[in-house]
């Protein structure tokens, strides 16, 4: 099994706000698109994805749950299919 991430930036510039930069991605697992997430900066309140929150969340995805220290990895920016995401455990 191959996993391959391609990482994606984006940048917003505001006179009344500032900077932002966000990061995003796309995940492939043997070639095969299981997870996109664009990065779009904007004002306030903007997701972003690092390449260990894209990883962990398309693992989830195809039905791999990550721990760490025996709690559940923490993907930071919310999510909505992340987050409210169920793994059907029998």
């Amino acid at each position: 099994m191959k996993i391959e991430i391609k990482m994606m930036t984006d940048n917003h510039e505001c006179e009344t706000c500032g900077g932002n930069w966000v990061e995003g991605g796309i995940v492939y697992v043997d070639g095969k698109e299981v997870l996109r997430r664009e990065p779009v900066a904007y004002c306030y309140g903007v997701p972003t994805f690092s390449e260990y929150d894209l990883l962990v969340m398309a693992l989830k995805k195809i039905g791999i749950e990550v721990t760490v220290d025996g709690n559940q990895f923490q993907v930071y920016s919310h999510d909505d299919e992340y987050h409210g995401f169920k793994l059907d455990n029998g």
